[in-house]
């Protein structure tokens, strides 16, 4: 009867303990592996590929300036488990991004402005470049005081460009929570007009476009439409109307092309 007891209460105990240990092991996911501030010898994750590779040290900078001062730690976050597709510009192209903005090191950049340009080169999920099609895809990076995501346009006709300006110099680096991209030109952040200019498909607006603000008023005053599309404090819903409603629209009106269209101000 003793012994029963004891035996009893050891497995109680035991019991006891592994349930402890058990609620106290964290998730996979939910860990932040920490990662090395110098270069790596055997690169796994995102993260690692960033610091192993010397052409990547202003990204990288930028990166652990977000680690440090913001609620994105994206350091962390690429050297976990996950799926993550980053479009990365070498420091040759944060040079000539510098140049373009009239500033001398990313510590210039007001932080707001460096992580939005610096999530406009994340995707979520992994995209290798023969996964890539032509088309808009949603990057990280949000419209100012807003919760919507910047669009970014793929083309890839002619290897990997994006919005029109940043190639794939490098593609698929496979990391084992997702793939980086190596690119030649930092992406800007996009206006209205960006993403109608890369779209084939609305080749046709684009002209209407540029046909409207060459209408004048009495007032001598022009829409300007398109520097109010290109202002990227303005907030706007577009409805684009394609290609092939813009044919339907001449063949409705009886003239040739977009050019005939006389102005109604």
């Amino acid at each position: 009867m003793k012994n029963n007891k004891i035996i009893k209460f050891l497995f109680t105990g035991l019991l006891a303990s592994l349930l402890l240990v058990s609620c106290n092991l964290p998730e996979d996911d939910a860990v932040y592996i920490p990662f090395e501030p110098e270069l790596v010898e055997n690169p796994e994750t995102i993260t690692q590929f960033i610091i192993f590779r010397d052409d990547l040290s202003i990204f990288e900078s930028a990166m652990r300036i977000m680690e440090e001062e913001g609620d994105v730690k994206l350091l962390s976050e690429l050297n976990i488990p996950g799926g993550t597709t980053v479009f990365a510009p070498t420091d040759d192209a944060f040079q000539q991004f510098f140049t373009k903005n009239g500033i001398d090191e990313i510590e210039d950049l007001p932080y707001e402005d460096l992580e939005s340009v610096v999530l406009n080169h994340i995707v979520t999920g992994k995209f290798l470049s023969s996964s890539l099609s032509s088309g808009y895809v949603s990057t990280r990076a949000f419209r100012e005081d807003t919760d919507q995501n910047l669009s970014m346009y793929v083309e890839v006709s002619n290897g990997v460009v994006l919005n029109g300006e940043s190639k794939v110099t490098t593609a698929d680096v496979e990391a084992n929570n997702g793939v980086l991209h190596i690119v030649d030109t930092v992406i800007g952040l996009p206006s209205n007009v960006t993403l109608i200019e890369q779209n084939p498909d609305f080749s046709s607006f684009l002209e209407a476009l540029t046909r409207a603000d060459t209408f004048v008023n009495e007032e001598g005053n022009s829409p300007e439409l398109e520097n109010l599309l290109r202002n990227l404090d303005r907030k706007l819903t577009l409805f684009i109307p394609n290609n092939a409603a813009f044919s339907s629209l001449l063949s409705e009106l009886g003239v040739a092309s977009i050019q005939e269209i006389e102005p109604k101000l």
